[in-house]
Formats: structure tokens, C-alpha cells, sequence
């Protein structure tokens, strides 16, 4: 029996993975169920949080093909002067979360320690305008749909 849930291991393999990398913002990404937002002197943070799991008996032989979803939430601080936002800043955060996914996709079928594959990538809004506009704070959270088959 495994000492830890498969989605569990994907997301620390996710986690190891973007420690690894290098983006055009450092940062040093944290598992995590359910990230507190500290405004006070926050700085760029990261967290790979598993978010969902769905299987399907697809044959006789009792095969199961199950999809993992794995989430990266990106949240900053942003510069505000005059009630406008830093437009550069904004664009830099935006090429990050853009660097996460495209890392993420290119070393989907070499995470150490499992044996999925990426399926699709969902990401919509592309950041939580409320957030901006509210707390002056850039979130971003693409979804990671990684897929595993198993037969029986």
C-alpha cells in the first residue's frame, strides 16, 4: 500500500520540478491546501495545490483512466500610483504564470515519481481582476489536468 495519495505525489513532483526551473521572477513554490494571503510585507508567493481527482471504469478488465487536477496559484502584491497600476509589473507577472505553464507542460512526461501524463491546461480568468482592484494584488492560478491510466 502507498504511504501517500498518487495526487499528492504528483503535486510534490510539481512543486520539486518549479524549485528547479528558472523564470523570469524568482520564487521558491510551496505545497499547500489552503494558502492564507498575508498582505502585510508580502512578496511573490507560489503553491501547488491538489485540487481535484476523477476516475472512469472505461472496459470489462476493469481498467480506470484517472485525471488529476493540480493547481498553481501565483499571488503579489502590485505597485499602485494614482490609482493605475504598474502596467510593466503586470506584464512581468503574467510572463511568469506564462513560463509556469509552459515548464510544467515540457516536463510533464518526466516528472520523477509518477507515471501521468499532462492532458490539457485550463486557466480562465488569466488573473482574479477583484483582486487587483480590491487588495492591489496580482492572483493567477492555472489549472493542470494530468491524466493516468491503470488496467486490472
Amino acid at each position: 500500500m502507498a504511504d501517500q495519495a498518487d495526487i499528492v505525489t504528483l503535486a510534490k513532483s510539481v512543486v520539486d520540478s518549479l524549485n528547479a526551473g528558472e523564470f523570469v521572477l524568482n520564487f521558491e513554490a510551496k505545497r499547500d491546501y489552503a494558502p492564507r494571503i498575508a498582505r502585510s510585507g508580502a512578496t511573490l508567493r507560489v503553491f501547488v495545490m491538489p485540487t481535484a481527482d476523477s476516475s472512469e471504469l472505461y472496459s470489462r478488465e476493469i481498467s480506470e483512466r484517472t485525471d488529476y487536477s493540480i493547481q498553481v496559484g501565483v499571488i503579489s502584491p502590485v505597485r499602485v500610483d494614482d490609482d493605475q497600476v504598474d502596467v510593466d509589473e503586470m506584464d512581468r507577472f503574467l510572463l511568469l504564470v506564462e513560463q509556469i505553464k509552459d515548464h510544467i507542460r515540457d516536463a510533464s512526461d518526466v516528472l520523477p515519481g509518477t507515471s501521468v501524463a499532462l492532458n490539457r491546461i485550463e486557466h480562465s480568468p488569466i488573473f482574479d481582476n477583484q483582486a487587483l482592484r480590491e487588495n492591489n494584488e496580482f492572483r493567477s492560478a492555472p489549472t493542470f489536468v494530468f491524466r493516468c491510466g491503470r488496467s486490472g
